[in-house]
């Protein structure tokens, strides 16, 4: 699991380290192709009072001595490489000892017309990242809900048919999904679910209400990648292409070839 850091020192970040990682994505086995612009931003405290109430969890911008954002086409399938992508970054800036966390997208926000985009690409993700703030005047930011069991969001066959413990052991999944369910999400939502049925396994994101959540689609894509990676399981991952899929408000819209 990676820590959101949601405090940052005024420590600036090596971006000599930055952007060695997005020189390392083009050798990231991708969901799709699609091209994507990375930007870095250095001058994090002028970003924060230039953006904030425009970017950010209910427009709240969280200031970091550093930001990389990341701009593409207005598609789900986009939105859904930006999260798996930027959610590897997230993984390796963590491995090289630097903090981050999601700054989201808001709704009804023309991001084209904000950040000048000529080429009329919108912003698709924003990751705030540095050294986290660990003194004795942090505030207690730790998320507080409670994360779903396995069983809530992992079904078996059919749709709401959930799947058992012993049947993921017997799969050997079990403690792969026991680490999927760390994954970050708005607001701690955890808007997805599974359906594991005849030999693929297919990730269904919720699509109801005011919020887009297909950017948590690519981020949990990853973190279920990383999660069989460290169990030994070389699994596939690509946008499902099939007709349309809906169950209840979650449309399927990744599938892993296991």
């Amino acid at each position: 699991e990676i820590k959101s850091v949601r405090e940052f020192t005024k420590q600036k970040v090596d971006f000599n380290l930055v952007n060695k990682i997005l020189i390392d994505l083009d050798n990231l086995e991708k969901i799709n192709d699609l091209p994507m612009e990375y930007v870095t931003i250095e001058d994090g405290k002028q970003f924060a009072k230039d953006y904030d109430g425009k970017i950010g969890y209910y427009g709240k911008l969280i200031v970091a001595p550093s930001y990389i954002l990341v701009f593409g086409e207005d598609y789900d399938a986009a939105r859904i490489n930006a999260g798996y992508n930027l959610e590897w970054v997230r993984f390796s800036l963590f491995d090289a000892g630097v903090g981050s966390c999601w700054i989201s997208p808001m709704a009804g926000v023309n991001y084209t017309e904000l950040f000048d985009r000529k080429d009329g690409s919108v912003l698709l993700g924003c990751i705030a990242i540095g050294e986290e703030y660990t003194g004795i005047f942090k505030k207690n930011t730790d998320e507080q809900s409670q994360r779903k069991g396995v069983a809530e969001f992992v079904y078996k066959d059919s749709w709401k048919n959930e799947i058992t413990w012993e049947e993921l052991e017997s799969l050997g999944l079990d403690g792969v999904f026991y680490l999927t369910k760390m994954a970050p999400s708005w607001g701690n939502c955890q808007p997805w679910a599974f359906v594991i049925e005849n030999g693929l396994l297919k990730l269904y994101i919720n699509k109801a209400g005011q919020n887009d959540y297909t950017l948590e689609a690519g981020i949990i894509s990853l973190y279920f990648m990383k999660a069989a990676e460290s169990k030994g399981l070389r699994i596939k991952v690509s946008l499902y292409e099939g007709p349309k899929e809906i169950k209840d408000s979650y449309e399927c819209l990744v599938i892993f070839s296991m």
